[in-house]
């Protein structure tokens, strides 16, 4: 039961690793449109940061084997996109679209 509980925590960290580098793409996508930039980082910043250390400490309970899990599930998504992220570049130069809707 207990590496079922550790599996879901990675999968869990995963999640958040990946509503925090979305969160931060929204921010960045929209920094030019705003007249306050630092402003819109800053308390996104704040709030992103502040998301995921809540999430982590109310589904760890601060046990380190879950803290564990969710901070690999969390390096894991941003591994994954980053790589994609590097990917795409690569693929707008051989002449394909890999954007939303294609």
């Amino acid at each position: 039961m207990e590496s079922l509980a550790l599996f879901l925590l990675l999968a869990f960290g995963a999640g958040l690793g990946a509503l925090y580098l979305w969160t931060l793409h929204l921010t960045v996508a929209s920094v030019m449109a705003t007249q306050r930039p630092f402003v819109l980082l800053a308390l996104s910043a704040v709030f992103r940061i502040g998301l995921l250390l809540a999430a982590f400490v109310l589904l760890s309970g601060m046990d380190p084997a879950r803290l564990g899990a969710l901070l690999i599930g969390f390096i894991a998504a941003r591994i994954v996109a980053t790589s994609l992220a590097a990917e795409r570049p690569k693929a707008r130069a051989a002449g394909c679209s890999i954007e939303r809707g294609s």
